[in-house]
């Protein structure tokens, strides 16, 4: 059993209420529950509880065992001296605030339903990736499709805090961050570290004073990122080569010391190839992000890639003889639309307090097609094949947040198995 379990027990009066008393037989009224905390201190706040003749209004802290209390440091902690009552699984000890007073205690062991604790221990131990997946199939649809909706907007409110972090790292230039995370994203998971990096070292502004100029693009990313070769005799590698010496003095430009990760990574994602890419978008940066705060959405597999006409015959610089292509591919747009557009423009619309901007946010995501990954396949032997981009999210931000580390009493899904009658 877990303390969230408890917390879910007490809020939703999921307990025989019949004649409570405290551990010292003190009769108890459960007013008010209070309110769940999800920041430090007490569990549950504006609790309004009647003792015999007297009602008390404060705090109320849950534990599995008292003597949790004095584990976690309650006891010398003056943010629980306002708790009223002490609600305990199992009572093994008085607890104390820290100027001395004993706090009352309710022990609901005995008091919980057999099965509500059968359905919440079958859930706990379940060996399936989804521990409720056997039950799916009776939830009702709507109720399903709204409680996506509900883990979606979690997803987006939680990447958007992402953004915030960028902007306020970047000062508040939207279109740095903007740069900064499509970047990032077109590095993948191996390589967005980097790419983070290489985009704070070459900001946007430098690299917009050369638009019309795609061999310096290439020299300063490509230079800076340190993969221009230094024993080539290709001409176009020698001009990156003489380009890179001017503008990294010009500058001030440091090379990185991240390291790339180029193991086991297909010719179509390695580094040489994503940040040409990135060299290639940057021309149109401006443009996208306007767009996108007006209209909600932006393809970028619209846009042919400024690049060198050395790309035309190579992917990378030990990759001859293979066109690197004119566009982004759909999918890595996509992608794009899914992991920087609707979080950049839903962190937009809190910044600026434009409802709308968050909507569309949502809605985007509803335009684009379904992510295709393993933790998506497993969902779909359950749930079936989703429609978009929107229940793909919902179905990954569910998987992380409340499935693998089984939060089924936070899970609007759980909650409903554990408590029906």
């Amino acid at each position: 059993m877990k303390e969230d379990f408890l917390h879910f027990i007490w809020q939703h009066r999921l307990y025989d209420a019949a004649r409570l008393t405290t551990t010292v037989g003190d009769g108890i009224t459960v007013l008010q529950t209070g309110f769940l905390n999800h920041s430090s201190g007490p569990d549950f706040s504006e609790a309004r509880i009647g003792f015999d003749q007297t009602t008390w209004a404060g705090s109320v802290e849950i534990h599995l065992r008292s003597s949790d209390w004095f584990a976690h440091g309650h006891d010398s902690d003056s943010a629980y001296d306002n708790v009223i009552l002490h609600v305990v699984y199992e009572h093994d000890r008085e607890v104390t605030t820290t100027t001395g007073d004993v706090i009352p205690t309710l022990e609901l062991k005995g008091r919980i339903r057999k099965d509500l604790l059968v359905r919440y221990g079958q859930l706990q131990k379940s060996k399936s990736e989804v521990p409720c997946a056997k039950s799916l199939p009776d939830i009702p649809t709507i109720f399903w499709r709204n409680w996506l909706d509900r883990v979606l907007a979690e997803r987006l409110e939680r990447k958007a805090g992402e953004v915030e972090l960028h902007l306020k790292h970047h000062e508040g230039h939207w279109l740095q961050v903007y740069y900064t995370l499509l970047a990032g994203y077109l590095g993948g998971n191996w390589n967005k570290l980097p790419m983070f990096e290489l985009t704070r070292r070459v900001p946007l502004r430098i690299i917009g004073l050369y638009k019309d100029d795609p061999l310096k693009r290439e020299a300063i990313l490509l230079g800076t990122a340190g993969w221009i070769p230094e024993d080539s005799q290709d001409p176009y590698v020698r001009l990156l080569k003489r380009e890179f010496e001017h503008l990294s003095n010009k500058y001030s430009i440091q090379p990185l010391h991240q390291i790339w990760k180029t193991g086991r990574i297909r010719p179509d994602n390695a580094p040489v190839h994503r940040i040409v890419q990135l060299s290639g978008l940057c021309v149109s940066m401006e443009e996208a992000f306007e767009q996108l705060i007006e209209q909600g959405a932006y393809d970028w597999q619209e846009v042919p890639l400024s690049r060198s006409a050395f790309w035309d015959h190579n992917l990378g610089f030990a990759i001859p003889r293979r066109n690197m292509g004119e566009r982004i591919s759909q999918s890595m747009s996509d992608l794009l639309a899914i992991n920087v557009h609707a979080p950049l423009l839903f962190q937009y619309g809190l910044h600026t307090g434009d409802v709308g901007l968050k909507s569309l946010a949502i809605e985007g995501l509803g335009s684009v097609a379904p992510e295709n990954n393993v933790v998506i396949r497993k969902w779909m032997k359950w749930v079936g094949r989703p429609e978009s981009a929107a229940d793909t999210q919902a179905l990954l931000e569910l998987n992380t947040c409340y499935c693998t580390p089984k939060k089924c009493v936070i899970c609007n899904v759980g909650r409903t198995i554990i408590s029906r009658a």
